[in-house]
């Protein structure tokens, strides 16, 4: 009988529980995510305190804020049509989630340019792991409606070796779920929080003593001759950028990606970027 009955038993119950976590997501939910299904959630009015970073060359208590439109910088102005008006995008180097407000690279571009160009108004619309993608996204969906003057776009890193989105392997029935499932969406950004650690992506003091040596001429040119096959997808959606963006009327700037590698010798360990 209970060989029956358990299982039966046990499915309600964890139906039940379902729709208990379900309508208490819905009410409040406590993790504030910033990507639902395929859509973008900025977070307006935000402010974000860090503590113990712990990170050297960063502030041991971090102050970070989003405006009323979800990006980092000054609220819109009165006369938005009479500002020149710049919007940057980009992924965690863009954000600089763990840089105090006013120092993250927008900002500092900003205080640089308020000489110059009177009535300016830059804000910081970068966000943690994107790509090309998600900058397609953002600009389809907030700065085509916004229509600023300039959007910056830092592309780069988070697109080697990237031929779809992150969480496109992933199926759209479980994308299309997540849209109508807050139960759903949790557990699908639990899954990327999950991907991107194994990825080894995140925020940490990177020591360059430590970091791998590739193995000379041979091994660049096998990872050269691996992610060459992914340059006209990304040239691709280079070029969307710029045609979606001319066609509002924004005026596209490309940046390209920071790095530290590079014929020279670092100044403070010693090691060879190159």
């Amino acid at each position: 009988f209970w060989v029956f009955v358990f299982p039966v038993l046990l499915a309600v119950a964890l139906g039940i529980a379902l729709v208990v976590l379900e309508i208490f997501l819905r009410v409040a939910n406590p993790f504030n995510f910033r990507v639902k299904d395929e859509k973008i959630i900025l977070p307006i009015n935000q402010m974000y305190t860090v503590e113990d970073v712990n990170i050297e060359g960063l502030d041991d208590t971090v102050t970070h804020t989003k405006n009323g439109l979800g990006f980092r910088g000054p609220e819109l102005p009165e006369s938005f049509e009479s500002h020149l008006t710049i919007v940057a995008t980009g992924g965690s180097t863009t954000e600089s989630f763990y840089i105090s407000d006013g120092k993250d690279w927008p900002n500092v571009l900003q205080k640089n340019f308020e000489p110059v160009f009177k009535n300016l108004w830059l804000n910081n619309a970068g966000f943690d792991g994107f790509s090309t993608f998600g900058q397609q996204t953002l600009l389809e969906d907030t700065l085509v409606p916004l229509k600023p003057d300039v959007a910056l776009f830092l592309t780069g890193i988070n697109d080697v070796g990237a031929e779809k989105p992150t969480n496109a392997d992933v199926g759209s029935a479980v994308l299309s779920l997540s849209n109508k499932s807050e139960v759903a969406s949790l557990v699908l950004n639990i899954y990327r929080a999950y991907h991107a650690k194994n990825m080894g992506l995140g925020h940490a003091r990177i020591v360059l003593s430590q970091v791998p040596i590739h193995g000379g001429a041979l091994d660049e040119a096998s990872i050269l001759s691996e992610y060459q096959n992914h340059l006209p997808g990304y040239r691709q959606r280079l070029k969307t950028l710029i045609e979606t963006a001319k066609s509002a009327g924004i005026e596209p700037v490309f940046i390209t990606q920071p790095a530290f590698y590079g014929n020279a010798i670092d100044p403070k360990t010693g090691v060879d970027l190159g």
